[in-house]
Formats: structure tokens, C-alpha cells, sequence
């Protein structure tokens, strides 16, 4: 008869993220209980065998504190088998302490790419790089007994710090392909923005592109989902651009899987990803996606076969040219739509992650 597992885990990640990244672990049979520690003021989304801990007081440095000595408590009672953590940054350092306290294997989920090691934030919108950072990390992360990346770049990145090939397995970040299919149906928007309106998302560029494309395409329809500290600057933009008619400011939605049913195409030029979430629920819902070469993108995204990489985020034409591409020609547009589509159902679904987790449970 096979063991049953008990699992901690450790993150702090939007609903729908949560749910994309646990969702194929409670799928295993052989987990039992999940036990989540997030740091936030509430619970997750419901998933069968998962249970959640959230943030205590107010301020993050006592939760974080409160987290490491109550799940030391709780591993008492509950005797985790191995503990999952998403991001090094707290998660990653709380994670690996309790597990060596505990002497329980340490799984460490790396979701931002490369960036996750280079970059000190200093405030809510300001970023920078550090050398020294990213060596403490590095050195940390190879005390983990086992990593996920979500693609190859990640991984090769790893490898040529020094961390142990044998570490590592690349899980890409999965979606649930019963909630983000295609639906044949009118489509309000032709263009859609889905990310937190944050400096690093660049939801100014895409302004900017609505407004070089409205020139050929007077009635062009663009919605941006998110809210964050841009908000305000983004509408002045819009005001200044003249696209008032043009774009829709539509805040934060749990519902996002509407507005990829009511959309032609996605457009991501953010900074910086892991592997963009968003893309992959996109792709499932048939939306061709012209993105920023960020993170693991190129594992995703083949260029003319299912949606177009821009190389450089702040390259205004090319995403132009690219998104123009798509509006321009039905059966392009039909061809890269289809191809992402079966991209996601074939590489990027629950089914997929579990397998990869399969692995790494049975190795414990």
C-alpha cells in the first residue's frame, strides 16, 4: 500500500496562482493533507485536502516570524513529509530552516526565472540589481534538496551558478483547461492586458501601441485587467494619447477567463516573468499572444507558429507590426490561435504538472 503524504507548503501568491500551482499536487493519490502557511490576511481558494494559515498581524516581519515557529509547532502533530516552497524571497529561507529543524526534505519552487536572484525591491516600485544578492541566493538555493524551475532558461541559469543538475526538474507553471478553453463567440475587445498595474508590467507601452494602431484601425477595442499603484497614471496617459475611446480600464477580476472569451489577442510587454501565467490562460482560451522575451517564454512560444516573441519589451514597432499581423489576416491569425491551443493541452496542463510531482514525491 503506497505511504500517504503529508505536505507543507510555503507561499504567498494570488488565488488563481494558488490554485494553478497546488491543484496538481492534491491530485496525487498519495497526498493526504496539504497544509498551507500564506503569507496573507486570507485563506486561499477551496481545494479538497488543503488547509490554510494566514498572516497573524500586521506587519509581514511578525507574520513571517509567527509562520516559522507555528509550523515548527505544527509539524509535531502533522509530520509533514516534504515542504514545498514558492519563491526564495521569504518563503524559500522559512521553508528550508523548518526543514532542516525538522529534518524533512525541502522542495524549492523558483517562479520569477533568473530575476528572482538578481533583484533587491526596495519599496512597492522600485527594483534593483545586486550582485551580492544574488550570490547569497544562489548559495542558498543549493542547499534545497530539490528545484523546480518553470523552463529551460531558468534551469541552464542555475546549472552555470554552480546548482547540481540533478537538483533540478523543470515543472512549467500548468492551467486548468476545463475553465480556459476557446468559446466561439462576438469578441468585444481585440486586444487584452492582464497583469497588476505595476512599473515593471509596462502597461504603458501597450498604451502607447493602442495609439500607433488606432491610426490604421480608428474603432480598435483595448481592455486592460489589474489595479496597482499605475492606475492613475495609466488614465492620464490614456487621456494625453487621445484613446479615450479606445481602451478600457476594467480593475481587477477574479472572472478573468470572461475577458479572455471576450478578446482577440493578448498582449504581455512586461519587464520581467517567470513564465507569465496569464499567456498560458490565454493560449488555452485560443487567444494568439504577442509578448516580451521574458523568463521561460521560449519554451512556450514559437514565433509564426503559436503567437509572436518581441525581443525587447520597449520595442513599440515591433509589437505594432507583430499585433497588426493578427488583425490583418483571418487565416494567420486562425493558424497561431489553433497551434496555442493545442501547445497548452498538450505540454501545459494539471496532468502534466502532476507527473513531474510524481517524481518528486516518489524520490522522498
Amino acid at each position: 500500500m503506497e505511504k500517504k503524504l503529508n505536505i507543507f507548503c510555503f507561499l504567498s501568491m494570488l488565488d488563481l496562482t494558488v490554485e494553478h500551482s497546488l491543484k496538481p499536487i492534491i491530485m496525487l493519490p498519495q497526498v493526504e493533507n496539504l497544509f498551507v502557511f500564506r503569507l496573507r490576511h486570507n485563506p486561499g481558494p477551496y481545494l479538497e485536502k488543503t488547509t490554510y494559515f494566514c498572516n497573524k498581524f500586521r506587519f509581514n516581519i511578525l507574520n513571517i516570524i509567527f509562520e516559522f515557529f507555528y509550523s515548527i509547532a505544527l509539524s509535531k502533530k502533522y509530520k509533514p513529509d516534504i515542504i514545498i516552497s514558492y519563491y526564495i524571497k521569504p518563503h524559500g529561507f522559512v521553508a528550508l530552516l523548518v526543514g532542516k529543524i525538522i529534518n524533512v526534505p525541502v522542495n524549492y519552487n523558483v517562479m520569477s526565472g533568473p530575476e528572482e536572484f538578481k533583484l533587491l525591491r526596495l519599496g512597492r516600485t522600485f527594483d534593483r540589481q545586486s550582485s551580492t544578492l544574488e550570490n547569497f541566493l544562489i548559495s542558498i538555493t543549493s542547499k534545497f534538496d530539490s528545484i523546480t524551475t518553470t523552463g529551460t532558461k531558468t534551469m541552464e541559469y542555475l546549472i552555470a551558478n554552480g546548482i547540481s543538475k540533478e537538483l533540478i526538474k523543470i515543472l512549467p507553471d500548468s492551467v486548468d483547461l476545463d475553465k480556459f478553453v476557446p468559446i466561439n463567440q462576438n469578441k468585444f475587445f481585440d486586444l487584452i492586458y492582464v497583469a497588476r498595474l505595476d512599473p515593471i508590467k509596462r502597461q504603458d507601452l501597450f498604451l502607447h501601441m493602442i495609439s500607433k494602431l488606432a491610426k490604421k484601425y480608428p474603432d480598435i477595442k483595448a481592455g486592460i485587467v489589474g489595479d496597482g499603484p499605475k492606475y492613475n497614471s495609466l488614465k492620464k496617459l490614456i487621456t494625453s494619447l487621445g484613446i479615450k475611446k479606445n481602451v478600457v480600464m476594467l480593475g481587477y477580476r477574479e472572472d478573468v477567463e470572461l475577458f479572455y472569451h471576450n478578446s482577440r489577442i493578448l498582449v504581455l510587454c512586461s519587464e520581467r516573468e517567470g513564465l507569465p501565467m496569464v499567456v498560458l490562460e490565454a493560449m488555452g482560451c485560443g487567444l494568439p499572444c504577442v509578448v516580451s522575451d521574458v523568463g521561460d517564454i521560449n519554451d512556450l512560444i514559437t514565433n509564426n507558429f503559436n503567437g509572436y516573441i518581441v525581443p525587447d519589451y520597449n520595442d513599440i514597432d515591433l509589437f505594432v507590426e507583430s499585433i497588426d499581423k493578427l488583425l490583418s489576416s483571418k487565416q494567420n491569425y486562425d493558424m497561431i490561435s489553433s497551434n496555442s491551443i493545442s501547445t497548452v493541452r498538450e505540454k501545459y496542463s494539471y496532468k502534466a504538472a502532476t507527473e513531474v510531482w510524481q517524481t518528486i514525491l516518489s524520490e522522498i
